[in-house]
């Protein structure tokens, strides 16, 4: 009979020697060969199947306890009982990971999207917008991680249901500041206009890129300088999200100019 050191196992079965070593603490993979003199572990071919069996049935997070239970069943039922729980494990598992795998995938295009619209603008710079309608929230949110993803739910909620199918948003996201008024808001490409909207004019826009620290300081900046460079005091100002990272994102600060395209 062949056998292999802790070492030669552990890379076998792509795991560490310690993992070896508190399996046979536990009892749930003793090696067959122990050297009485140098305390040295040696595993068998047949150590190496119980192994595999182990780290499989761990794979679907059953425990280390159950799994060593299950090892000792000596009866067709008690095994069949197990492959039933085990095989629904494995459905549930199956199920988590089909989800991640679509939520990844979305991310992914949503990220492919905003990266062809994105616009450089580290400096002050005019943008021509068509114009937009605009649904606002009726709460006192900023943009935050947890509104931003899944930020269109909170505004058909809002909506209701009589409504809901009659709104399309575009996937845009962020601040819509008016006099005392600052709500988040999207960007409707098909609305009821019995619902309250706010139609945001075409035109000039000078626009800038801000982090969330300094949002405002850049807001006020745009502001400033539209009302010095185009004699205009703007009343319409728009903080529109950027993501540029998983966790990450910047704003669009857009300042209206009262020039048309």
């Amino acid at each position: 009979m062949k056998f292999y050191t802790i070492g030669e196992t552990a890379k076998k079965a792509g795991i560490t020697t310690e993992t070896l070593r508190h399996y046979d603490r536990i009892g749930i993979l003793v090696p067959s060969k122990t050297d009485s003199e140098t305390r040295y572990r040696y595993y068998s071919d047949q150590d190496l199947v119980i192994l595999t069996a182990i780290l499989s049935l761990q794979q679907m997070d059953i425990s280390l306890a159950r799994i060593k239970e299950v090892l000792e069943y000596d009866n067709f039922n008690d095994v069949i009982a197990f492959m039933n729980e085990a095989e629904a494990k494995a459905e549930e598992k199956i199920k988590l990971l089909n989800e991640s795998r679509e939520k990844i995938s979305r991310a992914k295009a949503d990220f492919i999207e905003k990266a062809k619209k994105y616009v450089r603008a580290d400096q002050a710079i005019e943008i021509n917008y068509p114009k937009r309608v605009l649904l606002l929230s009726d709460t006192d949110d900023v943009p935050n991680l947890n509104n931003l993803e899944n930020y269109h739910a909170s505004f058909y909620a809002q909506l209701g249901p009589d409504f809901s199918d009659k709104f399309k948003f575009e996937n845009i996201a962020g601040l819509y500041l008016n006099k005392n008024e600052t709500k988040l808001f999207t960007v409707c490409e098909r609305y009821d206009e019995t619902i309250p909207l706010v139609v945001v004019p075409s035109g000039i826009y000078l626009c800038m890129e801000s982090n969330p620290d300094t949002v405002d300081q850049v807001t006020q900046y745009l502001v400033e300088k539209v009302r010095r460079d185009y004699n205009y005091k703007s009343k319409i100002v728009i903080q529109e999200v950027m993501v540029v990272g998983i966790l990450k994102w910047q704003y669009l600060v857009q300042v209206y100019s009262g020039k048309a395209m």
